[in-house]
């Protein structure tokens, strides 16, 4: 022989009523709150974002950048023709 029981949910309580059936009554379980958006905090995390990116941008702008540079071992004068003999 089975027998079935049943379960109370969360949240719903049974009262009875004058008739003697039983009729849900709601707890007060409070409703969950609205999302608000914050549209300053949105704007600031974008406004960091695209910050960070602008500087990696311009470090990696700065490290890439090089010049060829000529080394002499000797004074050069102006408008003399560089021979491989005077670099080191």
């Amino acid at each position: 022989m089975t027998a079935t029981v049943q379960r109370r949910r969360a949240g719903v309580r049974r009262e009875r009523g004058q008739s003697g059936e039983s009729s849900p009554a709601v707890l007060g379980v409070p409703a969950p709150p609205k999302a608000r958006r914050r549209w300053g905090l949105l704007a600031a995390m974008v406004a960091l974002v695209c910050v960070g990116a602008l500087g990696n941008v311009w470090l990696l702008g700065s490290i890439s950048d090089s010049s060829p540079v000529l080394v002499a071992t000797s004074p050069i004068e102006r408008g003399a023709v560089v021979r491989p003999s005077v670099m080191p």
